[in-house]
């Protein structure tokens, strides 16, 4: 079967339906391999599947008596030709705007005994087996960086928290510029707030009432803000010191 694109275009309805199930099943199956769970989110994930396959209907209604019938189809006018590329566009960009949003619905569990905490934001998961190292950051907060003043505190706190439940749930957020996964934790995120443990990430939060919660901790000089000013200093910040200025910080630190 000669499978080139003008064929594809011509493709029944019913054929152009089975192939798009056929997509989705092997997708979510690469899902399921990698251990992710899929469930939650379901609402984002129903819609795009009815966008798509509303697409993939429009895309597959072509004339299909030249298809079944062996004599070749007419040639198509200019004006076909660019209708049938608009198709083919917008099911590719459906395609990929439906990933996108199913994967953003998906319910990642990472067992606790499992998590190494790297500072107040972040974790990571060993290999074990076949399954590769993976890096995990906590969306909607921003904690000191390890070597900042508080940040070992901060660090610690991540980790009595998680190891406080015996799974971690989170929503899957997609991937940063860092390689690492980014997982939407309800519970971890406004509790290191409230605590002072992390500042709210609003640049990047799902969450705007977090800011709230925040702005409890300040009032009360939860944590962090108890700190000198001078050493409550954003990681971003903090990152682009130099040394010497690093080591300011470290010596008016008003807190541990």
């Amino acid at each position: 079967m000669n499978l080139s694109l003008k064929n594809i275009i011509n493709f029944p309805t019913s054929t152009m339906v089975g192939l798009f199930i056929i997509c989705l099943v092997v997708w979510k199956s690469i899902f399921w391999i990698e251990g992710k769970t899929i469930q939650g989110e379901h609402t984002v994930a129903i819609i795009s599947l009815v966008f798509n396959a509303g697409v993939a209907l429009l895309f597959g209604k072509r004339d299909d008596k030249h298809t079944l019938r062996k004599e070749p189809a007419p040639e198509q006018t200019q004006d076909e030709q660019g209708d049938n590329m608009v198709k083919i566009i917008s099911c590719i960009v459906c395609v990929f705007v439906f990933s996108a949003n199913f994967a953003r619905g998906q319910i990642l569990k990472v067992a606790s005994i499992d998590i190494v905490v790297l500072d107040g934001d972040t974790f990571e998961t060993p290999r074990i087996g076949a399954t590769p190292k993976k890096f995990f950051r906590i969306c909607n907060i921003d904690a000191p960086e390890k070597a900042q003043p508080y940040g070992i505190t901060a660090k610690n706190a991540l980790h009595d928290l998680i190891q406080a439940v015996d799974t971690i749930t989170g929503r899957y957020r997609g991937i940063d510029t860092y390689g690492r996964t980014l997982i939407e934790i309800d519970y971890l995120d406004s509790t290191m707030i409230a605590q002072g443990n992390a500042w709210h990430y609003k640049e990047y939060s799902y969450k705007p009432y977090l800011q709230t919660i925040q702005g409890y901790a300040e009032l009360y000089n939860r944590g962090l803000w108890n700190c000198n000013p001078v050493s409550r200093l954003y990681p971003a910040v903090w990152r682009k010191l130099k040394k010497k200025y690093k080591r300011l910080t470290l010596d008016k630190e008003g807190c541990l």
